[in-house]
């Protein structure tokens, strides 16, 4: 279909340089108006070349691979449309690929080897635990000690420090290091920055980050390698030292165009400020309402919004053809409660205006038509269990009446997701499982992991019967598998050995079929034993292979299809990466490996499902199961909106501080270490702004950013859903919680509408 562009897209369309500031709201087709914007720009430098190839690009900028690859496909279509060579005159990329680019051909000048290796998260988190295990061989529990709750018992404390203190210093330290370099802070500055704080309870903190930063950091150079947030870190760093070069790369890309902006972090915007420097054409698109990053991320939505302030053309694409009239007044009435009524005024700003217009009656990509019966605000409190099973079979019951629509279910968690994924399997229906891993690769990984345990310690009989039940049992409709009674039976047969290696060395086949008739086991339980021993037997003779190649030959002994077969392949290439980074690794500890890989699916390709690539419309009368964050950027017919408590989505109100969100939770005075870390960071990094530490602010200002993020989740959520809206929501883990305020406000407005 050809693009016609509505009158407030062909405002940005008639740009020609400068800067440009977009607020895009959902369903408006910002997509298509910055690609066919890419296209005009590229057909100007082709034609500014004449019948040279043009030296220069549009350089396109966005937030995932996926987005990227959309991109480049609409921009090569729109060229095809005018005659022109796709491929030529542009360059479509994420900002982390943009900053390799950078780097590639320029790492002397860093003081980094050229063949260094872009960290995954899985690599990076090698390095990081190794650089924690460093700090706390020296540390001796003197931080944990200073930190701790003085009101836990004693025996709480060694229990909190023996298995979780590691853990929470790994994850809570990766972020501030990430937090760092957005402000490009070294390890050596940050120490000397430490200077400038005497609180007594931050200050061993920042002394601890500082550590584990160096130590990490020695490791990335002596490997020779780069975690994600270095790539923009060193770009920042050559740009801003080599004049010529920066110079060079300003003449390659005239013209910069930032999709997905309210994303962007501070060290993000230094770096495209100094390559448009020059020129000034920076065009930024995002929508602020759409921020549901900045927990996770160094990302912000205040650089979009200060930016669009000074902007020379500042546009609004407020109109949106995707959901019916019904389902954009529940976004505009959120969008409205939060900015003039929400209960705690510190979160008013967490959604702003423009409110999303209706489509002109004209217009070739119209709204559905409106039906407000398709709106649905479930009053009913229900434990997890129960919005489980209930939102199950509506969701089947839908499909069914309606085979041609598409389908979504939205959680808050992917634990939540997986209990509606083994809900729906009881059904006649298909699911297509898009969360942070499948249950296809936690499975294979299950299995994988199961047989590393038995590797090492082939002696232990718990480990033994354990593998026996995972590989037996019904993991999957059409597979074999023993009935439980079969499966204790011959468990039976196991646990009776004195010596459990009797059962793979040195007993012969004779030996063992007599012991199998003794018990009065049938023929089918006795050819499932031999082939269990078969498979100990050939896996500890195959145990001093490489690991890669080990779970490649555990794999094709235990698996038949290809999407196990790929899977299996993928997590052996990832867990060589994760050994070759850390050979003191024993397989009981590949075995944890395994598992942590595959609850991180969606990160390797091989891995992903049905996530890589995804597109809602392949899958109609099929029930999608996602995440809110995850569903961002999609679109379903019908949307089930679940668990829209005051804990997932809380109101910010002073009773909920204490039960909110962090970790650890047994830190004194329920700070959040995290918050109170990045605060300090910032006191101590930026000192122009005139910021100190005080012990608490960091905690409660991280509060509001959850409780302003979880408004514009709850947005995200809504403008999901073209034709139907079904919200619901639960008890929780405790049963404590109720409706959301302000799903209770929209309940109430919808239902007292005019």
């Amino acid at each position: 279909m050809p693009f016609t562009p509505r009158e407030e897209q062909q405002q940005v369309l008639a740009y020609s340089g400068g800067t440009m500031g977009i607020s895009a709201v959902p369903g408006s087709g910002k997509t298509f108006t910055l690609s066919a914007l890419a296209a005009d720009l590229v057909e100007k430098l082709i034609s500014n070349a004449g019948d040279r190839e043009p030296d220069q690009e549009v350089l396109i900028v966005t937030f995932s691979n996926a987005a990227a690859l959309n991109f480049s496909t609409r921009i090569a279509a729109f060229l095809a449309e005018r005659g022109l060579l796709p491929g030529i005159g542009y360059k479509v990329c994420t900002l982390h690929s943009m900053a390799l680019d950078i780097i590639r051909g320029h790492t002397q000048q860093l003081g980094i080897q050229d063949d260094f290796t872009v960290l995954d998260d899985i690599g990076s988190d090698v390095l990081m635990r190794r650089a924690v295990d460093l700090w706390m061989a020296s540390d001796e529990r003197e931080t944990f000690d200073r930190v701790v709750n003085p009101n836990l018992k004693g025996e709480t404390q060694d229990e909190k420090y023996r298995e979780k203190w590691r853990d929470d210093v790994t994850d809570i330290t990766r972020n501030i290091i990430s937090q760092a370099k957005d402000y490009h802070i070294t390890p050596e500055e940050l120490r000397k920055n430490i200077e400038l704080t005497d609180d007594r309870f931050i200050r061993p903190l920042l002394e601890m980050v500082c550590d584990i930063y160096g130590y990490y950091q020695t490791q990335l150079r002596n490997y020779p390698a780069m975690d994600f947030a270095d790539l923009m870190f060193y770009a920042y760093q050559l740009l801003s030292g080599d004049a010529p070069y920066l110079a060079y790369l300003q003449h390659r890309w005239p013209y910069i165009l930032e999709d997905e902006a309210q994303d962007s972090s501070r060290i993000q915007e230094e770096v495209l400020r100094l390559l448009t420097a020059k020129t000034g054409n920076w065009v930024r698109v995002g929508d602020p309402n759409q921020a549901i990053n900045e927990t996770f991320t160094t990302a912000s939505p205040e650089f979009l919004r200060s930016f669009r302030k000074t902007a020379q053309f500042p546009v609004d694409l407020k109109t949106a053809g995707r959901s019916q009239r019904s389902i954009l007044a529940q976004a505009n009435r959120l969008i409205q409660y939060v900015a003039k009524a929400h209960p705690n005024p510190n979160c008013r700003n967490g959604l702003s205006e423009p409110y999303i217009s209706l489509t002109r009656p004209n217009d070739k990509q119209g709204n559905p038509p409106d039906d407000p019966s398709r709106i649905v605000y479930d009053p009913i409190l229900y434990s997890t269990r129960e919005e489980v099973d209930v939102i199950s079979r509506l969701a089947v019951r839908h499909a069914q009446e309606h085979p041609n629509e598409t389908i979504a279910i939205l959680t808050p968690s992917n634990e939540y997701g997986k209990d509606f994924v083994n809900r729906l399997e009881d059904f006649p229906i298909e699911v297509v499982e898009v969360l942070k891993s499948t249950k296809k690769a936690r499975a294979s990984a299950d299995v994988l992991a199961a047989v590393l345990d038995w590797l090492s310690l082939p002696l232990n009989r718990k480990y033994c019967l354990n593998l026996f039940r995972i590989l037996y049992s019904e993991r999957e409709k059409g597979e074999f598998f023993l009935t439980k009674e079969d499966q204790e039976k011959a468990a039976g047969v196991l646990e009776s050995m004195e010596h459990p290696e009797d059962f793979f060395y040195p007993l012969t086949d004779d030996a063992l079929q007599n012991l199998l008739r003794d018990w009065g086991l049938d023929e089918l339980l006795t050819q499932t034993l031999f082939r269990f021993r078969y498979f100990l037997r050939r896996w500890l003779d195959a145990r001093f292979l490489p690991i890669d190649q080990l779970i490649l030959l555990i794999g094709q002994d235990l698996f038949s299809t290809s999407e196990d077969l790929c899977c299996t392949g993928q997590i052996g290439i990832i867990l060589a990466q994760v050994v070759r980074m850390n050979p003191e690794l024993n397989l009981s500890s590949m075995a944890a490996e395994v598992r942590k890989i595959a609850s991180n699916a969606n990160l390797y390709a091989g891995l992903r499902g049905s996530d890589s690539q995804f597109d809602p419309n392949d899958y109609p009368g099929k029930i999608v199961v996602t995440t809110y964050h995850k569903a961002k950027g999609l679109e379903w017919d019908q949307v089930f909106l679940t668990s829209c408590n005051n804990y997932d989505f809380p109101d910010g109100v002073e009773a909920q501080y204490v039960n909110r969100r962090y970790k650890p939770r047994y830190v004194r005075d329920n700070l959040d270490l995290q918050a109170e870390l990045l605060q300090a960071l910032k006191a101590v990094s930026l000192p122009e702004l005139g910021l100190q530490y005080r012990r608490g602010d960091g905690s409660r200002e991280a509060w509001l950013d959850s409780v302003r993020e979880r408004l514009r989740l709850l947005y995200v959520g809504i403008t999901r859903a073209k034709k139907g809206l079904y919200v619901s929501f639960n008890s929780g883990r405790y049963g404590s919680t109720t409706e959301a305020n302000v799903v209770t406000k929209l309940r109430q407005m919808w239902m007292h509408r005019q």
